[in-house]
């Protein structure tokens, strides 16, 4: 018999829902990529790799989709936005004893939301040509940023919560076993 465990099951799911997130009709960045994420990283708080892994594949994998009915595949920020989904586990990380308890939590979130936005909006002043290389240019291109950190921050935020209080009912419900394995394939 081969078996999941609980941890690949959630990596898998969250996967899925991360990627379709961006596959479906959205607000501008009000997806489900970074909740995932962050959801993973709380409920997995040892495994830092896979918790990594998350944003980017699903990123990958939705790219990939969207490539389909675009020009190119690669775009010039791109670098930028998979460092910041990454970027922005950071502070999740570095609250792993408290995130039991919901002020740091939202606040991990929170923090996370703000990396993403101060990474991947650097790359589009850096790379797109769309601000002069100046200060005040950086400025207008954060500034013109804000209604997409808005979207992101409402997603995060909602979506965090609701995820996580599934994933453990999911988790709960499958997994009642000490090791949290259930047998998904008989051999």
């Amino acid at each position: 018999m081969k078996k999941i465990t609980s941890e690949n099951f959630a990596f898998i799911v969250l996967l899925v829902i991360g990627a379709a997130s961006r596959l479906v009709v959205h607000d501008w960045n009000f997806t489900a990529i970074m909740a995932a994420s962050y959801v993973f990283a709380i409920l997995f708080k040892d495994s830092k790799t896979k918790a990594l892994m998350l944003p980017v594949l699903a990123m990958l994998l939705s790219d990939f989709f969207i490539s389909l009915n675009a020009p190119k595949f690669f775009h010039s920020t791109m670098a930028f936005v998979y460092l910041g989904v990454g970027l922005a586990l950071v502070p999740v990380f570095a609250n792993r004893k408290a995130l039991d308890k919901s002020l740091p939590r939202i606040a991990a979130i929170l923090a996370g939301s703000s990396v993403f936005f101060l990474v991947s909006n650097l790359g589009v002043w850096l790379m797109d040509g769309m601000y002069p290389m100046t200060g005040s240019g950086l400025i207008k291109c954060y500034t013109m940023a804000i209604p997409f950190f808005q979207n992101q921050l409402a997603a995060d935020i909602v979506l965090t919560p609701l995820l996580l209080f599934v994933m453990k009912r999911v988790l709960a419900h499958f997994f009642r076993e000490e090791n949290y394995a259930f047998t998904f394939f008989k051999s």
